[in-house]
């Protein structure tokens, strides 16, 4: 009897370390968090994120800080979140590259 009652704890302790891994691991489900700080790049920026979204790894996400840009920038940020989970877009009022790269990394 007693044997039995140590196998099924042994059972129940590694089916709760099972599921407190998972949980764990669900919680986190990013593995990269790609920080791309914005300002008036348009032209380029489709390429960009594109580029980004089409890796081999696909547990990342995108924060992208648009920097005060005053071309389409924004909505085109816009338009890759809305299509794409992974893309997360705030904006803020043109302070620098660097103040965006922080932004991000709060956010990340």
């Amino acid at each position: 009897m007693k044997k039995v009652i140590l196998k099924l704890l042994l059972i129940i302790y590694i089916l709760f370390i099972v599921l407190t891994t998972f949980l764990l691991l669900k919680q986190n489900e990013f593995k990269v968090s790609v920080i791309i700080p914005v300002y008036n790049a348009g032209k380029y920026l489709k390429q960009c994120l594109n580029s980004v979204l089409n890796q081999t790894l696909k547990e990342i996400e995108v924060v992208c800080v648009n920097d005060g840009s005053t071309d389409d920038s924004f909505e085109i940020l816009k338009d890759f979140e809305e299509k794409d989970s992974r893309v997360r877009v705030l904006s803020q009022e043109n302070i620098s590259a660097g103040a965006a790269r922080n932004r991000g990394m709060e956010i990340a």
